[in-house]
């Protein structure tokens, strides 16, 4: 009975400290992934793009610049922001920073209008799309949400203007270039596991720039000039981010 005793009392110690070494593990394994210092966070959205000087452009001085003041009928149809998407690579705990790169649609413009003087029809086309890289820092107020602040330039992609049926026929311009830009972001981050995190965000990104524009001078020769481009972009977006 006493050996029986002893053997029962064995067993239990040695279930005791199994099970007391493998929460210590799962301790440690938790404390190892919590104390990851690397992420990385994808977000995808759709970008609703605010109107500037550029984007009234087409539709505005450009019939004045162009000495078009008898168009007797127009049609003017413009699509601002759209598809936008990026990467951060971030580094830290509660207070995270590093760097970011992404997309954001920019305009897409068609002009048409009738020059009431000599019954010309012109036509316009306009697109811009923008590549942000920045710097970037965000910091969680709370588990799970956090506001965040960056800075870097926007170079354009895709960016082209072109015009027909002026007194020299097709004219198009073709530009690269970078904007200023700043982004305010605030989002929460929502934990399927230690690595993993499943969150919603708004990024608003902030352009500051200048822009050429393609009009027919007074001449009846293409040039450009450059107008102000500043607007303000903002992005609801699903971000996923992987700690490591």
């Amino acid at each position: 009975a006493e050996a029986k005793a002893k053997g029962a009392q064995d067993a239990a110690k040695a279930k005791a400290d199994a099970a007391q070494a493998d929460l210590a593990a799962k301790a440690n394994a938790a404390t190892a992934v919590d104390e990851s210092k690397f992420a990385i966070s994808v977000w995808g959205g759709y970008g609703i793009a605010m109107a500037s000087d550029f984007t009234k452009y087409p539709a505005g001085s450009f019939l004045k610049d162009s000495a078009f003041t008898t168009a007797t009928a127009r049609n003017d149809t413009q699509k601002r922001g759209g598809l936008a998407g990026g990467v951060e690579m971030l580094y830290g705990g509660n207070f995270q920073f590093g760097a970011g790169f992404g997309y954001l649609t920019g305009l897409d413009n068609t002009i048409e209008f009738v020059d009431g003087g000599t019954g010309t029809v012109f036509k316009g086309a306009t697109k811009m799309n923008f590549l942000p890289a920045y710097l970037v820092a965000r910091y969680f107020v709370i588990d799970g949400l956090y506001v965040g602040a960056g800075v870097g330039v926007a170079m354009i992609n895709g960016g082209s203007q072109s015009i027909s049926g002026g007194t020299n026929g097709a004219g198009k311009v073709e530009y690269t270039g970078n904007l200023v830009m700043a982004l305010g972001k605030v989002g929460y981050d929502y934990k399927l596991s230690n690595s993993l995190a499943l969150g919603l965000a708004v990024n608003a990104f902030y352009f500051s720039g200048e822009i050429p524009v393609l009009f027919e001078n007074a001449a009846g020769a293409y040039t450009t000039k450059n107008i102000d481009a500043s607007h303000l972009n903002i992005v609801p977006s699903l971000a996923v981010t992987m700690s490591f």
